[in-house]
């Protein structure tokens, strides 16, 4: 098999597509008197002035807007008016969802029906779902539904396998210990330690998941320094945190070429210091009664994990935050003024985070979630804080307040995209994929609609999430995450159509062969789009996901190189090789990821023979 290109036109490849959002000047009218909607008014029609959104627009599910509402803005620049044309339009989304949440569970207008997030493990696009596709059956994994990481799962708190990074191996004699002794024990964080470590979650995890409040948390970290670490749940907050950001680093850039994990000190020493505050905090959180800051705890001690390449056990602790949070919600009613409160802030954000993290999860593992999502709880969509939305806050062009603007601008756009994502596997996921081949036609039309809605979403990112190139000389962390975000869905909305090249019987081929050969091809594209990212080298909450997904994506380029049914992009084998760089990076502290490269190099020694 060799590089080649498609006979057909190829589409543009997914990255060429994020380009720069040009940066437009709005201009607010001053406030006039009760008028029609910016839609009505457009149409030339009637306006009922019903708030949030008058009836014409909530029949056709349109964003109703109301000039008179929005404040004279007029001498902020483009970039202030920018986020705040971004909260304005988050805001209203939020009062359209609560006051249309009475009565319309059954409703399924784009604007008012949310769709779960947990979906059945044959139709969830995950690594083993594509190991389960008849090119496959030859390997005779015989996986009955069920998750490598479940199937092969990890027992050790650090890594041991000959194919961890030589840093890694080197200092896992140093904290290595006899089974069932407890070396982490007696050893807590010193007051610099706190002061250091508090100051690197807040700089290195809080950026990615800012749902607590940090003048909270500095209060805790006061008292701990002050009076020692106790047994209090605000004790287990600041250990969890500093647990975090020992284990924690900022994003550098770094080529493959080598190794480029956190210094030794950081592996070595350091974690010991990061698994002692974890135990601990775990330890304290198991006799604590149930409140939105054990949640917060039980949901960061989730992060932790995931840090660690402990997906089994991150799930654990989401699914317990999640409990929590839906006991919480259970036993009380809400009103649209509570959610104005900082408890009701709060409250919003941790239940974005945790229906997030532990659906996501759980679809990955092929496991049930804690039914979090099922919940009517009204403004599910994250609300900053208060402060975040204030037009003072937002013309602070200082540092570190335009690195907080930043992390929720990411941090609601991830969760935009999100939920663009969980359409793209209702709608082409919700069958076997032998669905697929039945009406190919219909598959299409889907997947340009939804190909639309995500150019669409990237390109109205801010500026501050878009990335230019190169991409591995670039710092913007947040904007790479993102990037990837925005390809993982690309190559979800065209697998249907690589599936269809590779299984679909010869004179169903040639009939529709030159209407999606070029979508199969983008699915290519996109997968080795994926392989080839940035961020792979770096230790984050979501390390665990991009070797999944680098793995997955390799699957997909092997499948096709296994047919003769389609032309492979340039460059594939290169990126199948860089697949298996990603997850030699970091099996050595994950069984289920060395299993993921044993089965990847099978398959690439067959198909290079």
């Amino acid at each position: 098999m060799t590089d080649s290109t498609p006979s057909q036109a190829s589409t543009p490849n997914p990255v060429q597509q994020i380009r720069k959002r040009q940066r437009t000047e709005s201009s607010y009218p001053r406030r006039r008197s009760v008028t029609a909607c910016t839609v009505c008014r457009g149409r030339k029609s009637k306006c009922d002035n019903k708030r949030p959104s008058c009836s014409f627009c909530l029949s056709v599910g349109a964003t109703c807007v109301y000039e008179e509402l929005r404040s004279d803005f007029s001498n902020y620049d483009s970039a202030s008016l920018h986020i705040i044309n971004r909260l304005d339009y988050l805001e209203r989304r939020m009062e359209e969802r609560f006051d249309g949440l009475v009565g319309q569970r059954n409703d399924t207008s784009e604007d008012t029906f949310v769709k779960p997030t947990v979906f059945p493990t044959a139709h969830y696009p995950a690594a083993e779902g594509i190991l389960e596709w008849p090119v496959f059956e030859g390997l005779g994994l015989q996986l009955h539904g069920r998750s490598l990481a479940l199937i092969h799962q990890d027992n050790q708190q650090f890594p041991s396998n000959p194919g961890a990074s030589p840093v890694d191996a080197r200092n896992h004699a140093q904290v290595s210990s006899s089974a069932g002794v407890d070396i982490f024990k007696d050893t807590l964080p010193s007051s610099l330690v706190i002061e250091s470590a508090i100051k690197d979650f807040l700089a290195n995890v809080h950026t990615k998941n800012p749902i607590l409040d940090p003048t909270t948390l500095a209060e805790a970290a006061e008292d701990c320094i002050r009076n020692g670490v106790g047994n209090s749940v605000q004790a287990a907050l600041v250990l969890i945190a500093c647990a975090l950001g020992i284990i924690s680093a900022p994003y550098r850039p770094s080529t493959f070429d080598k190794y480029s994990p956190a210094s030794p000190d950081k592996v070595g020493t350091s974690r010991q210091l990061g698994e002692s505050c974890f135990a601990r905090c775990r330890t304290i959180l198991s006799n604590q009664p149930l409140s939105l800051l054990s949640t917060q705890c039980h949901f960061f001690c989730g992060v932790y994990e995931m840090y660690s390449i402990r997906p089994v056990a991150a799930w654990l602790q989401f699914s317990q935050a999640s409990l929590q949070l839906k006991l919480h919600i259970q036993s009380r009613s809400f009103s649209p003024n509570e959610f104005q409160t900082d408890e009701g802030r709060l409250l919003q954000r941790l239940y974005w985070s945790c229906m997030q993290s532990e659906c996501e999860l759980a679809n990955e593992l092929r496991v049930t979630s804690s039914g979090l999502e099922d919940l009517p709880f009204p403004y599910a969509f994250p609300h900053p804080p208060e402060s975040s939305n204030s037009p003072a806050e937002l013309d602070d062009e200082s540092p570190g307040n335009r690195s907080k603007l930043n992390s929720w601008m990411y941090y609601l756009s991830e969760t935009s995209l999100r939920r663009i994502g969980n359409e793209i596997i209702y709608t082409l996921y919700d069958q076997s994929p032998t669905a697929w081949m039945r009406d190919i036609v219909t598959t299409q039309r889907q997947a340009e609609q939804l190909d639309q809605k995500v150019t669409a979403w990237v390109n109205n990112l801010p500026k501050a999430l878009q990335v230019e190139e190169p991409i591995f000389e670039s710092t913007n962390e947040l904007g790479l995450h993102v990037r990837s975000r925005f390809l993982i869905s690309q190559a979800w909305i065209f697998q249907p159509f690589l599936y269809f090249m590779i299984h679909a019987p010869q004179t169903e081929l040639l009939k529709h062969r030159k209407d999606i050969e070029p979508l199969a091809f983008t699915c290519l594209e996109a997968s080795m789009g994926m392989i080839n990212d940035a961020t792979h080298h770096h230790r984050h909450h979501g390390t665990w996901y991009t070797a999944r997904i680098a793995f997955g994506a390799a699957l997909c380029l092997l499948a096709a190189a296994r047919v003769n049914s389609i032309a492979m992009p340039p460059g594939w084998k290169a990126s199948i090789q860089q697949a298996m760089h990603i997850l030699s990076r970091w099996s050595g502290e994950s069984r289920n990821l060395q299993v993921s490269l044993e089965i990847l190099r099978a398959e690439w020694d067959a198909v290079s023979e």
